[in-house]
């Protein structure tokens, strides 16, 4: 079977555009704060979700709280 590479591409997560929720925003955004807490009540550094979280309040401030959580790639 032959696909193009844009066929191939339309299928990853990474190139979705369609952003139903699942998983929402709102609920990924709580948990990695509660993540970020544990972490500096323990002391280890958590410096991929100190890059997340900023995305998630900018689109939570923008009223996309409730749409699925990979939206944050669209920021």
């Amino acid at each position: 079977m032959d696909y193009s590479l844009s066929d191939t591409l339309a299928d990853r997560p990474c190139c979705r555009t369609d952003f139903t929720p699942g998983f929402k925003l709102d609920l990924f955004w709580k948990d990695m704060n509660l993540v970020q807490q544990t972490g500096r009540k323990m002391g280890v550094p958590l410096m991929g979700s100190g890059g997340v979280v900023p995305l998630m309040d900018t689109l939570i401030a923008q009223g996309q709280g409730g749409r699925f959580s990979s939206g944050v790639g669209a920021v």
